[in-house]
């Protein structure tokens, strides 16, 4: 039972590593949540519980890591960043975002 997927990669005097979800796509879920898409309430709580589980899983991690979670769009700007991003580099979050010079 996998929420999220951790890969890592190891180089002198750095450590590397890539979380991704492995929950379906927000259309998707959207799609399956509609009356035509045939979820009844149980898989629907089954749903609701899991992305739950995922966010407090998240979110722990975030305030223990020691390092920056992002995610970033094609264009370089960060679609989010942890508040890590702004102690270690001294831009504010906001730059991050809305500037992909900035990577």
């Amino acid at each position: 039972m996998g929420w999220i997927r951790i890969t890592a990669a190891n180089r002198p005097n750095e450590i590397f590593v890539h979380l991704d979800s492995t929950a379906a796509p927000r259309s998707e879920l959207e799609e399956a949540g509609s009356a035509e898409g045939g979820m009844t309430n149980e898989m629907g709580r089954s749903l609701r519980l899991r992305l739950l589980r995922s966010e407090a899983q998240l979110d722990n991690l975030m305030r223990r890591w020691p390092g920056v979670i992002f995610s970033q769009r094609t264009d370089m700007s960060f679609h989010y960043g942890s508040p890590k991003l702004e102690e270690m580099t001294g831009y504010p979050l906001s730059d991050w975002v809305a500037r992909p010079e900035t990577f």
